[in-house]
Order: C-alpha cells, then structure tokens, then sequence
C-alpha cells in the first residue's frame, strides 16, 4: 500500500510539473512540442507521463496541449479585437504553437464547435454589446 501511494504521489507531481510547464512557461507555444521533451524536462519516462494526465485530466497529451493552443488563439482574437486590430489568422496558428494553418483550423473548431473566423465573429459581437 505504501509503494501505491508514493506511485500515486510520484504521478500527481508529474502531472502538477507538466501542468506548471503548459500554464507558467508556456511550453505549449513550441509547435515541436512533444512527449520527449516534457519528459526531458520533467525527469520522468513517457509511461508515467502519460498516466499521469490520463489520471488527472480527461485528455491526452496530445489533446492536452491543443487545448492550451486553442485557449491562447481565442485570447489572441480577443485581445485585437479589443483593441480594434485586424486579425491575422495565419500569425495566430503560428503564435499559437500550431504547425499549419489547416491543424489549427481543424483543432479549434474540435475544440470550440465553430471556426476561428465565427469565433472572432461572435467576440466581436460581444464585446460591442458591452461597451
């Protein structure tokens, strides 16, 4: 019983690292992101990362890091509209951490159910209606 807390223990501070290095350093902005370098990073091996999120969220690595991709490009919209910049879609993808334009697409709208175009669409809407 002690060795399966200490596992437990061991892969919910691997998780909380993983999660520190996506939130606070921002990992996922590197589009080479992968396993190998959270790993690297982490002083883990793959196994244990990947039970690690499987653990403690409901994604996998892969879904993980697109989820922070995709919050970063909504907040990336949201911030130029803010201030009444012209969005350029192809910069996102790329500021985001994605590889191309067509992933970028295809994960947001996964993710969030519409386009980044009718998302900055709505946003726009929104933030109209509360000034």
């Amino acid at each position: 019983i002690k060795d399966a807390i200490n596992l437990d223990n061991k892969i919910l501070d691997i998780f909380e690292k993983t999660m520190y290095l996506l939130e606070t350093e921002r990992l996922f902005l590197n589009p080479n992101l992968d396993q190998n370098i959270v790993v690297k990073l982490i002083g883990t091996n793959k196994k244990y990362l990947y039970e690690a999120i499987s653990k403690h969220s409901d994604l996998n690595f892969r879904a993980l890091i697109n989820r922070f991709r995709v919050e970063e490009a909504k907040r990336l919209i949201e911030s130029k509209i803010s201030v009444n910049q012209e969005i350029n879609f192809s910069n996102i993808f790329s500021e985001c951490g994605f590889n191309s334009n067509s992933s970028f697409y295809r994960t947001f709208k996964s993710i969030t159910g519409i386009t980044p175009n009718e998302y900055a669409t709505e946003s726009k809407k929104d933030y109209k209606e509360k000034k």
